[in-house]
């Protein structure tokens, strides 16, 4: 008798062929076959997680391309929804930058219909927060078509409604940025100020050698005397502390002053603390001990900055890894570590999630430590796996019903063929609850290495027979190196050991691509590093 099952069949497919009757599986691109996420969950792959540094098999420019692509057929279809997304993720801290946030708005200022194009330029001010938010979206506009009457429009108001002590301030500090400068922006806008102060700052910025003057006159808000005179004398702290000024607003040599950093420290926003804690610990303003590190440490692990400055946890993971290098990403600074910062760190990130209870339900967390995820997350110098680490950690600290492993395959060996072979491809990684991030970044980056099969969490529960109520997969979806489908073996599973058992994909990188069957109501796919994710995977899990 011939077995042609062997050859087809719609409950064990390969990854590297389509499924019989499935139309809506595309090829990854490592030539496994998937399924494709719809624009608005791509919409937010790339507001949250963005295209920089591209992935292991596809670059930036192509990642971008596609990315764009899927955005400009949803401003066709619904550009007001586009401009409310946009809205929802920038303003809710979900995404650890506002690049893309800004990028897409600008292709709804210059591509979108008449209402689409209103409201984007409407919200500006909610999503270009900064002055060098608004130095990027102009750049985004001129790739878009360039300004027009609604692009001045719009820049005018973003200058003219804020009040002139915060548009001082804002102007001191983000001066000039991708070749752009206020300067620039206030002669394309030509806005009209609404008031004698606000004329006043628009003269200080198109024509910097008045300031002295205006200053002399009183015209000006109060920190520009501050700033005046911080570039004509030698470093001097307390000028820091009447005035208010930032870091960016100070000459280089009076930030190598020592008393000028301590005072700047004093006043810094949480954001700014994370991000220079290496240059404060090189230049001797914190170190063990002190009253400076108490600071940082309260500062950094204080519950209610956290909330309301909606600092995002990878600052925090980008913070931890550069600072226990001991040494710049880049440039040539050094520092001594302080294990107290570390531990700070550590609990700032988890921090740094919406809360929520424990379901009290048996998660099966899967970490993707395969080759693709050597690849960097969103332009930084954290590895797709080394995020995914961290992600599961969040993910394991809020369900103590876990149990987390890697898994990746080098081909033949590691290849589902029988349940016993599975188990080799699903390995424990050493890491507890109770590891630290740092720890847990290192113990994945060294397991790193072979194919993908995203099958394999799912095989491993079906041949150990584990009680899993939720499978958390974390990965870039470029599964291709099994004999069966990640989704066929969750059905597998359910017929045999839990019919409700349920997938969560977890999105490492903003690409197209998913191992979630977007027919089946117990699959869901989340991006990875939203802020927000723990409480969307809670609730799909009760």
């Amino acid at each position: 008798m011939v077995d042609y099952s062997q050859h087809v069949s719609t409950r064990k497919t390969h990854q590297r062929e389509r499924t019989p009757g499935r139309t809506d599986e595309v090829e990854n691109s490592e030539g496994g076959f998937v399924f494709q996420v719809d624009d608005w969950k791509r919409l937010d792959r790339f507001l949250i997680l963005g295209s920089e540094g591209g992935t292991f098999y596809i670059s930036e420019s192509n990642l971008t391309k596609e990315n764009a692509s899927a955005t400009i057929r949803l401003i066709k279809e619904d550009g007001l929804r586009v401009v409310n997304t946009v809205v929802e993720v920038s303003t809710a801290g979900r995404a650890h930058k506002n690049d893309s946030a800004l990028f897409v708005l600008a292709m709804c200022a210059k591509l979108g219909n008449e209402a689409t194009r209103r409201l984007a330029y409407g919200v500006l001010p909610q999503i270009a927060r900064t002055g060098t938010h608004l130095f990027q979206f102009a750049n985004f506009v001129e790739a878009f078509g360039g300004w027009g009457a609604g692009t001045r429009r719009a820049i005018s108001r973003w200058y003219n409604g804020k009040p002139s002590d915060k548009l001082a301030y804002q102007l001191l500090k983000y001066r000039q940025r991708d070749g752009w400068s206020h300067r620039d922006m206030l002669r394309l806008a030509h806005p009209i100020p609404k008031d004698e102060i606000t004329d006043a700052i628009f003269k200080a910025t198109v024509k910097p050698e008045t300031i002295q003057s205006l200053v002399h006159e009183n015209k000006l808000p109060r920190i520009y005397g501050g700033y005046a005179q911080a570039q004509s004398m030698a470093p001097d702290s307390k000028v820091v502390h009447d005035f208010g000024l930032s870091w960016e607003m100070l000459p280089t040599e009076w930030l190598k002053d020592e008393a000028v950093n301590k005072q700047l420290l004093l006043t810094m926003p949480l954001m700014a603390t994370v991000r220079q804690l290496g240059k404060l610990s090189a230049n001797g303003t914190i170190k063990p001990l002190s009253p400076e590190t108490a600071l940082v440490i309260e500062r950094l692990t204080d519950q209610e900055q956290i909330t309301r400055s909606k600092i995002h946890p990878m600052h925090y993971l980008l913070a931890l890894k550069n600072y226990t290098a001991g040494q710049g990403f880049r440039g040539s600074l050094v520092w001594k570590t302080d294990s107290r910062i570390v531990a700070a760190l550590n609990d700032g990130f988890y921090k740094s999630f919406s809360n929520v209870e424990s379901t009290g339900k048996a998660f099966l967390l899967g970490i993707d430590v395969s080759s693709s995820m050597r690849s960097p997350t969103s332009g930084s110098n954290i590895s797709c796996a080394e995020a995914a680490g961290a992600m599961a950690m969040v993910i394991a600290r809020s369900e103590p019903n876990h149990y987390m492993h890697g898994f990746c395959s080098t081909g033949g060996r590691w290849s589902y063929r029988s349940p016993d072979q599975a188990l080799d491809g699903f390995v424990d990684l050493g890491i507890s609850s109770n590891d630290s991030l740092d720890s847990v970044m290192g113990k994945v980056q060294n397991r790193n290495f072979g194919g993908t099969d995203c099958s394999l969490p799912m095989l491993y529960a079906s041949a150990k027979g584990l009680l899993v109520d939720t499978f958390i997969v974390l990965t870039d979806s470029a599964t291709w190196a099994g004999n069966i489908k990640p989704a066929q073996a969750l059905v597998s599973y359910r017929q045999t050991h839990n019919p409700n058992a349920k997938l969560v994909v977890v999105a490492m990188t903003g690409n197209r691509f998913s191992i979630a069957d977007p027919n089946d109501a117990g699959m869901l796919d989340v991006v990875g590093f939203d802020a927000n994710v723990l409480p969307v995977i809670s609730e799909f899990s009760r």
